[in-house]
């Protein structure tokens, strides 16, 4: 089977600490589901909670948009997808840089007149980062499989080849003890002998090492392919809640996947396989 080739490694993305993310949406998920419509102090002092957490994490965000001007310039635009990982990338750096400018207006040193229109920037170039990061991860998935499938197809090409040459070589030796005289070589029990046959030919070093090799490269391709499906799942639950920003909605939710519940979910899902990918020892 013919490879396309593999794709360059992309630069990191640059994601707020999963903690941070993993207590806010938490928070909105109580919010949206026990305590809906809740008025209560608890209620309050929660909203106010997750609004200071949201703030937070914008503040974080400073200057990292300069990460993604950095993966700009190393990406050459001509190469192997380049185009995708410069999406993926140009979104990345105009959402990093919109969100400084929305943080200053939660900082009281912008008008608040401004606050929507920062959003909904923000918003497209987060929408847009993720559209080329998907992009990339089911082309970086696809080859995965494509190479795992080429590898498996060998190995039990030289699985199949190693039982013909052992087969061959036993029905060989016996062959050869019966022109001499068809005599059966008795051992003592007691000794623990038995007839010693010569070793086939399909069983030599060179080609057991050759399989091992294929089983282990099958191993650590399929460890890729995980990394990659987590990786994007973590993209989808984060597409799917920046789709309402982009939507001229009038703020009520249109559909399921829009409900504050559902939108809180996707944030502890990112949230979660964030923080799994970041566990110590992994």
């Amino acid at each position: 089977m013919a490879s396309r080739g593999w794709l360059p490694e992309p630069e990191a993305v640059h994601r707020p600490p999963p903690t941070l993310k993993i207590i806010r949406y938490t928070s909105r998920f109580l919010l949206a589901t026990t305590l809906r419509g809740d008025d209560s102090e608890l209620a309050q002092r929660l909203k106010r909670f997750e609004s200071s957490i949201a703030t937070s994490r914008k503040a974080y965000r400073l200057g990292k948009f300069l990460g993604g001007v950095n993966t700009l310039r190393r990406t050459r635009l001509h190469g192997p997808y380049g185009a995708l990982e410069w999406l993926a990338a140009g979104g990345d750096t105009v959402y990093y840089f919109t969100e400084q400018l929305t943080w200053l207006v939660k900082a009281g040193l912008l008008p608040d007149r401004l606050a929507p229109r920062f959003s909904r920037v923000s918003a497209w170039g987060e929408f847009v980062s993720y559209l080329g990061s998907i992009t990339l991860s089911l082309l970086r998935i696809s080859l995965l499989l494509e190479r795992e499938a080429a590898l498996r197809a060998e190995l039990q090409r030289q699985q199949a080849k190693q039982a013909v040459a052992a087969a061959t070589g036993v029905a060989q030796t016996r062959r050869q003890v019966q022109q001499q005289g068809g005599m059966v070589l008795a051992v003592s029990t007691a000794a623990g002998g038995g007839l010693l046959l010569p070793a086939a030919a399909g069983d030599d070093d060179d080609g057991g090492g050759s399989a091992k090799a294929l089983a282990t490269e099958i191993r650590l391709l399929r460890a890729q392919r995980y990394l990659r499906t987590r990786g994007l799942m973590q993209d989808l639950a984060d597409l799917l809640m920046v789709l309402p920003d982009i939507r001229s909605s009038s703020g009520k939710p249109r559909g399921v996947l829009e409900h504050p519940a559902t939108l809180a979910l996707a944030g502890l899902v990112s949230g979660c396989l964030g923080a799994y990918k970041n566990w110590p020892g992994r």
